[in-house]
């Protein structure tokens, strides 16, 4: 299949719905893209529908080091407002979110995607390097819950309440949600 493929990053070059659909259907037949093209796909396709069927498709499939992809893809504020699917592929990879990516998707995400973001929060499955990232990421969560977008800021104090404390407990007067 790498034929169909040679030129799919020049605009108009390929089908966008013909590739989504084999993306669809990796899980019932025989996938008409390799893991290492639709990996090649999710990593560089400007359009937000392909990069989502990628990740799923990825996921369908359990690929080797798929969740990593992701989670890189998910630290780009510019694919935030998209990241509802890419969210899901990752929980279903048993994948973890940067705290980069949390806090981009809090940001910027659509409502879903920012409850997905909360889910990996909650669950522990955010990925805290160090207590100087805890205390960044706790400030840049308090200026966005005290932001103008509303839905932003709601999702903002819930990290708050479960963003864990330098011990890795959650601090006095918050809660797990």
């Amino acid at each position: 299949m790498a034929v169909a493929l040679q030129d799919w990053e020049s605009p108009g070059s390929v089908d966008e719905e013909q590739m989504i659909a084999w993306l669809r259907d990796v899980g019932s037949r025989p996938p008409a893209l390799t893991t290492a093209e639709i990996a090649r796909l999710l990593d560089r396709t400007g359009s937000h529908r392909l990069r989502n069927a990628a990740a799923l498709a990825l996921a369908d499939l359990k690929a080797d080091g798929a969740a990593e992809r992701i989670g890189v893809l998910l630290r780009r504020a510019d694919v935030a407002p998209q990241s509802g699917s890419l969210l899901f592929a990752l929980d279903e990879l048993g994948g973890t979110l940067s705290l980069e990516g949390l806090l981009n998707i809090l940001r910027s995400g659509s409502f879903e995607a920012r409850s997905e973001a909360l889910h990996f929060l909650d669950a522990d499955r955010v990925s805290i390097a160090d207590p100087e990232s805890r205390r960044v990421a706790s400030a840049q969560l308090t200026a966005l819950a005290a932001g103008p977008d509303p839905d932003a800021a709601a999702a903002a104090q819930d990290a708050l309440a479960m963003l864990p404390d330098r011990t890795g407990h959650v601090g006095p007067g918050q809660h797990q949600a």
